[in-house]
């Protein structure tokens, strides 16, 4: 192969994509990281603030991504209470090392990176209060879960996720009109959905023919249901791991689809 390999769009955040696309690098590849969502704070004053408050009362607190983690911790820190004292529960290993990271105990993850696993397994007794921190598109099924098992849960938007940033618009158009084929890789549906919002008809065919690797489940279904045609799904958290698969991949032409006795995907929240 040439000394500059295959492109690997990189669709999440910047600040939130560092490791891989350093990782992507080392293995030849030629990452390109061109964010389809962005996220965003809540503003100061608002729920989230409360919650921290009060978090005292809270038997949980429990994260479904690293940026609710980081949310609340910037939160907390600017309010100067002091939240180390509480049960922190993660749904998998990324966030689990995001709040580690920030020097936070994590108490208890699920045996499967998912929040279906999370609502079914967190140890909470009748009347235990969970605090909840996430992303304002974030679903109802877990706040179900918990509640059907008697939990009270304080359910706050703790960050936004806004799909298709204007800023992204015309970088990504160019990269698709060259022609070259290249990889994508989705952490979330909202980065899918962030990436066709940002096209017109014609380079959206381009991309929908180009190899998605998918981060978890929930991910790929989203991609396939918008109409990806090469989907991957990376059964693992690490970003070099998932490098790894990507390279492997690429290397062995293209599309791959995955190993049939792949280990359970993780599926974590927005981002």
């Amino acid at each position: 192969g040439s000394a500059r390999g295959p492109w690997v769009l990189v669709t999440r955040p910047t600040t939130q994509s560092e490791s891989l696309v350093t990782a992507l690098g080392a293995r030849g590849l030629r990452p390109i990281s061109i964010p389809t969502i962005e996220i965003g704070p809540v503003e100061a004053g608002g729920e989230l603030d409360a919650a921290i408050l009060r978090i005292t009362d809270a038997s949980w607190i429990a994260f479904t991504s690293a940026n609710g983690g980081s949310a609340v911790l910037d939160a907390a820190a600017r309010l100067r209470v002091d939240i180390t004292r509480a049960r922190w529960a993660a749904v998998g290993a990324s966030t689990e090392a995001a709040l580690e990271a920030r020097g936070i105990t994590v108490s208890f993850t699920p045996s499967t990176a998912n929040g279906a696993a999370l609502g079914a397994e967190l140890p909470i007794g009748a009347g235990d209060t969970v605090l909840l921190p996430r992303a304002d598109i974030a679903d109802g099924r877990l706040v179900a879960a918990l509640e059907a098992r008697g939990a009270r849960v304080d359910a706050v938007v703790a960050y936004r996720t806004s799909e298709a940033p204007e800023t992204s618009r015309e970088r990504l158009r160019a990269l698709f009109a060259t022609g070259d084929a290249g990889a994508i890789v989705f952490t979330s549906g909202s980065t899918v959905r962030g990436l066709l919002g940002l096209l017109g008809a014609a380079h959206q065919r381009v991309a929908r023919r180009t190899q998605a690797y998918c981060l978890g489940e929930a991910t790929a279904t989203v991609a396939r249901d918008t109409g990806f045609e090469h989907v991957l799904v990376a059964p693992v958290a690490s970003p070099l791991e998932l490098a790894d698969l990507i390279s492997d991949a690429l290397a062995q032409g293209l599309p791959k689809s995955a190993p049939k006795s792949a280990p359970k995907p993780p599926q974590e929240d927005p981002a």
